[in-house]
């Protein structure tokens, strides 16, 4: 417990000047820690604080400030804290404790093209109409799998109830304004027996 104490007693002493004057420090070494998705070159070369040179707390606000612009550009969220520590020979080590946090994965948004027109072909048996009143859609409604299936089974339905066999197969065509016309083709056989 003691040990901890004299650390942060040593940081809070430290720190405080650092922060509070304009003074230069003579840096011994810079160390950049947590970053995975930008490369420590790519870092080390956005920054002017090197071994050896002499910063202000302003030089250091400076590369804090490119070091954020690089994880900016490249949308990586950042959490960082920029430290002077003593060192050896009255030199001190720049330390960029970076914490990245990456963008969120990308929101998925499925966009079902639109019914434009619905048509049948081959029903002889059963009107039209009564197709279309079973089918259930109109024009500008989404056209899913679910909901072409939904459509198959109800005009497999209507046949069942008329007692008429028919093969059901669906087509799909897209028009010039990406809305697509689907075409029912029954092919109808004799009466159901029963």
């Amino acid at each position: 417990m003691r040990k901890i104490l004299t650390a942060t007693l040593l940081a809070a002493s430290f720190l405080a000047p650092v922060a509070a004057n304009a003074a230069t420090y003579t840096i011994n070494k810079v160390v950049i820690t947590g970053n995975k998705l930008i490369s420590l070159d790519k870092l080390t070369a956005a920054i002017k604080v090197h071994h050896g040179a002499k910063v202000s707390p302003d030089d250091l606000k400076a590369d804090d400030a490119a070091i954020a612009a690089l994880y900016d550009a490249a949308n990586i969220g950042l959490r960082r804290k920029v430290t002077l520590l003593p060192s050896t020979e009255g030199r001190y080590n720049a330390v960029f404790a970076l914490e990245e946090v990456p963008p969120p994965p990308p929101t998925v948004t499925m966009v079902h093209p639109k019914l434009h027109e619905m048509q049948f072909v081959g029903n002889k048996a059963v009107p039209t109409a009564a197709l279309m009143q079973a089918a259930n859609m109109k024009p500008g409604d989404e056209l899913t799998n679910e909901k072409i299936a939904e459509v198959q089974k109800a005009i497999k339905s209507v046949y069942d109830t008329k007692k008429v066999n028919g093969a059901i197969a669906g087509e799909n065509r897209k028009n010039a304004d990406g809305t697509y016309d689907v075409i029912w083709t029954i092919t109808e056989g004799g009466a159901k027996g029963g």
